[in-house]
């Protein structure tokens, strides 16, 4: 294999970045060339949960792949999809009181990656 084509599905320099830095380390930078496309997740601008988050990533690799073959009549190797969620949690302080109060409440941020 003379090129390891990567296609990322967001034109988010983070995203793309980082996608880079792995799959240079994985292959030990040999023949690895990332591209990307900006691509809709399919779901709303800030994701809410580990499902629509998931949904999103998923969407967005499947999404980059198919746009990357109907551009350039080559299908990539591998397409990588990246999306952010927010979600709800219980402070693990406040698990053992009996009710949980708005105070205990907090968001934690995460993301979701899909290789495709």
């Amino acid at each position: 294999m003379d090129e390891i084509i990567i296609i990322v599905g967001s034109n988010n320099k983070a995203k793309i970045q980082a996608t880079s830095d792995a799959f240079h380390c994985i292959f030990n930078n040999r023949g690895v060339i990332v591209h990307s496309l900006d691509v809709a997740s399919g779901v709303s601008q800030q994701p809410m949960g580990d499902k629509e988050t998931l949904e999103g990533a998923t969407t967005r690799a499947k999404s980059a792949y198919s746009e990357y073959f109907k551009i350039n009549n080559i299908k990539p190797h591998y397409a990588v999809g990246i999306e952010g969620g927010v979600g709800a949690s219980i402070c693990p302080i406040f698990i053992e009181r009996e009710e949980e109060t708005e105070k205990d409440r907090e968001m934690e941020c995460f993301a979701w990656t899909v290789i495709w």
